[in-house]
């Protein structure tokens, strides 16, 4: 796999985006850290789970204007009790988000949505790697910084849907 990233150009121009939609879910009374950044009831969901906020959210609102329905969840926790209630077709999942470790993450993934496609996102690569990947089935893995592109493409591919 080609380490790829994305880049601060796509991180400027989403960023106010981020703003409004965070004051619009605060005004709504909508819970931190698990987000709904476009709401298409036919849609495939998409959960992202990485502690960093500001990237997860650039890539949620660029996947929510693509047309998946997208959350984002900031802690391991945060985002097992979404991945239970909304079912997703994609987990994209930094391997070691706050709260919890990369094994107890797939396990429960695998447990409380086995049809959910996983897709780790990784700033680094530790040596069992390739047991983790066959382990809990993982799709694809991605390492940080990953492009718009080519992340683009891994989504497409990972949900069959190339026009993603």
């Amino acid at each position: 796999m080609t380490p790829v990233k994305i880049d601060q150009e796509f991180r400027a121009a989403v960023g106010a985006l981020y703003c409004r939609a965070e004051q619009a879910l605060k005004d709504r009374g909508a819970p931190l850290g698990l987000y709904a950044h476009k709401k298409q009831p036919e849609a495939p969901t998409c959960v992202i789970v990485d502690a960093e906020v500001d990237g997860s959210r650039a890539l949620g609102e660029y996947l929510a204007a693509r047309g998946l329905r997208v959350w984002t969840a900031h802690s391991g926790e945060e985002a097992l009790r979404g991945i239970q209630r909304v079912q997703p077709a994609l987990v994209l999942a930094d391997l070691m988000p706050v709260g919890i470790g990369e094994g107890s993450l797939l396990a429960s993934i695998r447990k409380l949505s086995p049809r959910s496609r996983i897709v780790i996102l990784t700033g680094w690569v530790p040596s069992h790697i390739n047991s983790i990947i066959q382990w809990y089935q993982v799709d694809a893995c991605c390492l940080k910084p990953v492009s718009v592109e080519a992340l683009q493409q891994v989504v497409g591919k990972t949900l069959n849907a190339p026009s993603l």
